[in-house]
């Protein structure tokens, strides 16, 4: 229930979504749901303002408990529930392992395409993790985006201010912290795919990919994930998270899946109360 339809407004503080919406959830030092006090202590602060406090877990019964039982301490309504669910790649440390696992139908078809797309020129792929090629890698990837069927459709980066904006501040900032990892897909040069992942605790986080709608028939995503997991494979990367929703195309490469949990935290002040209420009242007739 949106109370601000009855004039009533609040705050909220919520997560970014392109970066918490993977398989790290909340980030916590040393993984420890204790280190949450620091959060809490924040809150309590009255230099913050807020009603609502919003954020996503990684499902773990322990974790979930010691959460639940920290806020029931200190005396906050709360609640949890499923958001949704994402598929993930545990690949061996052995490339030549991981295409022995998949259909042999499917095999067959991406070596075909990729043959064929090679009768165009050399296939080539570069990885990009330090701050001075931050922008040429971004660079690329607009140029991909501005060339995929996202651009006519609308949901491509450089059709959404908001989503260019958060990607020109934050990939320089993610590659002095070591966390990006960007790849580029090219065809004599010509940048045909892109994935815009974060490496961070061992795990690959996929956030975005594109590819040139010209060159859809070679299956240049399937072209990028070989690449993604050979690069896995060689750096003995654990995890790849392909975040977003179960999709057929993803779970061609996986059997894994991983749920998140949405928590929702609410003040002890009076919009806090009512929201609270709100959204129980909303859970109970819904």
């Amino acid at each position: 229930m949106d109370l601000r339809k009855f004039g009533i407004k609040h705050r909220t503080i919520h997560h970014i979504q392109e970066l918490y919406l993977t398989r790290s959830g909340l980030v916590l030092k040393d993984n420890d749901v204790n280190n949450f006090e620091h959060v809490i202590d924040s809150l309590k602060s009255k230099t913050i303002i807020w009603d609502r406090l919003i954020f996503n877990i990684i499902e773990n019964k322990k974790n979930e408990e010691s959460l639940r039982n920290l806020l029931t301490q200190h005396n906050l309504n709360y609640t949890i529930k499923e958001f949704s669910e994402s598929p993930y790649v545990a690949p061996p440390s052995s490339f030549n392992k991981t295409l022995e696992k998949l259909d042999k139908k499917f095999r067959y078809n991406i070596t075909s395409r990729i043959k064929k797309l090679e009768k165009e020129g050399p296939i080539k792929c570069k990885i990009y993790s330090s701050p001075e090629e931050s922008e040429e890698f971004l660079e690329k990837a607009y140029q991909i985006e501005r060339s995929s069927w996202k651009e006519t459709a609308g949901t491509s980066i450089t059709t959404n201010d908001y989503q260019q904006r958060f990607y020109d501040s934050f990939t320089k900032l993610g590659a002095e912290n070591n966390w990006l990892r960007g790849i580029i897909i090219s065809v004599n040069d010509e940048p045909i795919a892109y994935r815009y992942g974060l490496l961070f605790n061992n795990v690959f986080e996929s956030l975005k990919i594109s590819y040139v709608d010209k060159r859809k028939k070679y299956g240049p995503g399937n072209i990028l994930m070989l690449e993604t997991l050979k690069f896995l494979a060689q750096n003995n990367i654990t995890h790849l998270d392909l975040s977003g929703s179960v999709e057929p195309a993803k779970m061609k490469w996986t059997k894994h899946t991983y749920t998140q949990k949405r928590v929702t935290i609410f003040n002890r002040n009076v919009k806090g109360r009512i929201l609270y209420l709100a959204e129980k009242t909303r859970a109970k007739y819904s």
